[in-house]
C-alpha cells in the first residue's frame, strides 16, 4: 500500500467475496483549517504580505511566489490544499510533515 493511501477491497460483481476483487487506494489527506494552511506555509518561508477581503495573501521573498489563501469558517477541502501545495512547489509528504 503506497505511503499516505489505505486500501479499500471491493468484489467483483458475479463473484466469490474472499476470491477476486478490486483493489481501490485511497487517499487518507482531507480537509484543512486555513490556520494550518497558512502555518504550514509560514514554515516554508512565506510571510503574510497582506489580507484581502477573506483571503490572506501569502509571499515568499526568495522565489516571488504569491499564494491566496481563503479564510473561511468550514475547512479548506482537499482540492484546494492540493493546488496551495503544488503553487508553493512542494509535496504532500512534505506538506503533512510540516502539519
Amino acid at each position: 500500500c503506497p505511503a499516505g493511501f489505505n486500501r479499500l477491497w471491493i468484489a467483483k460483481p458475479g463473484s466469490y467475496q474472499s476470491s477476486h476483487r478490486y483493489t481501490f487506494y485511497f487517499h487518507l489527506m482531507a480537509s484543512f483549517r486555513p490556520k494550518e494552511i497558512i502555518s504550514v506555509l509560514e514554515k516554508f518561508g512565506f510571510i503574510r504580505k497582506r489580507q484581502s477581503g477573506s483571503h490572506v495573501i501569502m509571499y515568499h521573498p526568495n522565489t516571488k511566489i504569491t499564494i491566496s489563501v481563503p479564510i473561511h469558517t468550514k475547512d479548506i477541502k482537499r482540492g484546494l490544499v492540493m493546488g496551495i501545495i503544488k503553487q508553493a512547489h512542494s509535496t504532500e509528504e512534505e506538506f503533512l510533515k510540516l502539519k
